[in-house]
């Protein structure tokens, strides 16, 4: 992704800290959780009409090679529509895909990242956050 610099975020970020105040707060939950809820959203996806409304915009004429269509699931759903691959492939296929889009995930925001405050998902998640936006944004008056 190259941003309005010309460059990619991954070339600027080697430069070191931003010069701006930033608080940079990252979600993180154990990986176990992290795949269920995967296969559960997956799994909705799919008793929802995935496949059907895939199907219904490539009726309406949008391009399967349409940026939008690269995204997990889409691609997956494409493939078997083209008769590429079989539907009881696709839902694997899209489990695959994302358990290692959660894996890059991880190799790029990395939990031992000083300038990121991590926080793992639970019930006071959201009171966790807040007390601590609140006292960085006082350290920073």
């Amino acid at each position: 992704m190259i941003f309005s610099t010309g460059q990619r975020f991954s070339t600027q970020r080697r430069r070191g800290p931003l010069t701006d105040r930033v608080l940079q707060i990252g979600l993180t939950r154990p990986r176990p959780e992290l795949y269920q809820r995967i296969d559960v959203r997956i799994e909705a996806m799919f008793r929802a009409g995935f496949v059907d409304e895939v199907r219904r915009l490539l009726a309406a004429g949008y391009p399967p090679d349409l940026p939008a269509f690269s995204a997990i699931g889409y691609r997956e759903v494409i493939a078997h529509l083209q008769g590429q691959i079989p539907l009881a492939e696709v839902e694997q296929e899209i489990r695959r895909a994302t358990r290692m889009y959660v894996r890059r995930q991880a190799n790029w925001f990395k939990p031992d990242d000083p300038a990121i405050h991590w926080f793992m998902v639970g019930e006071n998640t959201v009171a966790e956050i807040e007390f601590h936006l609140r006292a960085w944004l006082n350290r920073m008056e």
